[in-house]
């Protein structure tokens, strides 16, 4: 007796594909946001007690510059401002008032921040792409770790992303004067705001292109409004808490001569006197000259210390880098926002000695690399002249947005420290990810789509902060 068994793998690979094609219709963006908030919740305690953090009542953990933005936070509740632009740490505060000082006060708005950050993000992704692009461009934005992290930290960028995402759905919706308020809450979060605007500025030119002159009218008005604000709340905050922008040291010298009885000097005796006076921060110009001189392109001159390929901005959209001649790989090759020593010892001799990430910033290539896609796909659009203002919106966005840290990466691929900086530009290398995508026949687009965002959710839970990567 014989069996034959036949296989057809077409037939199989044909299911499978549309299963996966059929994924996005069974879930919402409520759905999404709903598991997102709990991820949140599962993280926003960790860790708990591994470190101090100085403003804090108790042995919490601070988290990267959640050391500034806590101490501003606090510090706020004591009349005391900061030279920082101030409303995360106002967020910072009112958490800290209603739920106490401790890590759950200090960023449960900045959890709820980003939540409505992203249905803002889904929003504009609906209206240019379709419902369930948009969930997918989300869901994409969502997954990334370090986008992740810095909304569950209290740190600027969440209350940016929320406030400049608003602004940009409300001026789709013609709410010109609503989305002012909203940019201007946004430059009041984070300096980088500036190069979101002038993406929305660019998008606003190029759609009303053939009536130039009453946009210009217009752009003008939104401008002059949200700028009248950012002054008015920064001029008011600063008469309020007087920021403290530096200090000074003098020192007095004074000499004394002794003389004796026929008046010839016999010693000098030499004092000082050291005085240190406080520069105070007293009207939104001088505010601006601060941030500008602190966290300006200048700051960034001596930021960078030694090489790490990560740092390098042409590793944050493509995984290899050329330095000194060599091709470096920037993949997997992280840094912490928080490490924990670990060291085991007996009768004083070191058994074994390692360290725990708590919080990495390694990328989601899934996510990131989608840059030149992302460009690729607007710039063929607008060559055909299809979906033409979406595409300059979310094109000009990932450049506006990337652009500043290439160039310093040029000069010095060192000199950004960091490979955080690239989540300016992540919504629209996101966005316009899900774009390239969907620009593909539907029976390549959807599949390939589904397939990149199971791929996102594999990094973002291999990485998600709530457990140590270990490494000796």
């Amino acid at each position: 007796m014989s069996i034959q068994v036949s296989i057809d793998f077409r037939s199989m690979s044909r299911r499978v594909w549309s299963w996966l094609a059929e994924i996005p219709n069974r879930f919402t963006v409520f759905h999404f946001l709903f598991l997102y908030f709990w991820a949140h919740m599962i993280q926003i305690n960790f860790p708990n007690g591994s470190g101090t953090c100085a403003a804090a009542s108790s042995s919490y953990s601070c988290v990267f510059d959640e050391v500034y933005v806590v101490q501003d936070a606090v510090n706020l509740l004591h009349g005391i401002g900061t030279g920082r632009l101030p409303l995360p740490s106002m967020f910072g505060a009112l958490g800290i008032s209603l739920f106490g000082n401790d890590p759950f006060g200090w960023r449960i708005f900045a959890v709820l921040l980003q939540i409505g950050a992203l249905y803002f993000f889904y929003l504009i992704g609906k209206r240019f792409m379709g419902e369930k692009w948009g969930l997918a461009a989300t869901m994409l934005l969502g997954f990334d770790t370090v986008f992740f992290i810095h909304g569950g930290l209290l740190l600027n960028d969440t209350t940016m992303f929320f406030f400049a995402l608003g602004a940009t759905e409300l001026y789709f919706r013609q709410r010109y004067w609503l989305s002012a308020v909203m940019m201007s809450f946004a430059l009041l979060s984070r300096e980088m705001s500036i190069f979101w605007g002038l993406a929305l500025i660019t998008y606003h030119l190029y759609a009303n292109r053939h009536a130039l002159k009453p946009a210009l009218k217009l752009g003008v008005k939104y401008a002059a409004l949200a700028l009248f604000i950012f002054f008015v709340i920064l001029s008011a905050y600063d008469y309020a808490v007087h920021p403290v922008s530096g200090t000074s040291v003098s020192i007095a010298e004074s000499i004394t001569v002794l003389q004796g009885t026929n008046g010839t000097a016999i010693t000098s005796i030499t004092s000082a006197v050291t005085s240190t006076a406080t520069q105070y921060i007293e009207n939104a110009l001088q505010h601006i000259h601060y941030i500008i001189v602190s966290f300006g392109p200048g700051a960034y001159v001596n930021a960078g210390g030694a090489y790490r390929p990560y740092k390098d901005p042409l590793s944050w959209i493509e995984p290899f880098v050329i330095y000194n001649g060599t091709i470096q790989n920037a993949f997997w090759v992280t840094d912490s926002y928080l490490t924990t020593n670990v060291t085991t010892t007996a009768n004083g001799v070191v058994i074994s000695s390692y360290l725990i990430h708590y919080y990495t910033y390694q990328d989601n290539p899934a996510v990131w690399y989608g840059f030149i896609p992302c460009v690729i796909a607007c710039s063929y659009a607008l060559y055909k002249k299809k979906e033409t203002e979406f595409a300059a919106y979310c094109l000009a966005g990932a450049v506006i947005n990337y652009a500043p840290w290439l160039l310093l990466g040029i000069f010095d691929s060192t000199r950004t420290g960091f490979n955080f900086y690239y989540i300016y530009t992540l919504p629209f290398s996101a966005m316009g990810f899900t774009f390239f995508f969907k620009s593909l026949p539907p029976k390549y687009g959807k599949p390939l789509m589904v397939l990149d965002l199971l791929i996102a959710a594999a990094f973002f839970i291999w990485f998600f902060p709530t457990h140590g990567l270990i490494s000796s």
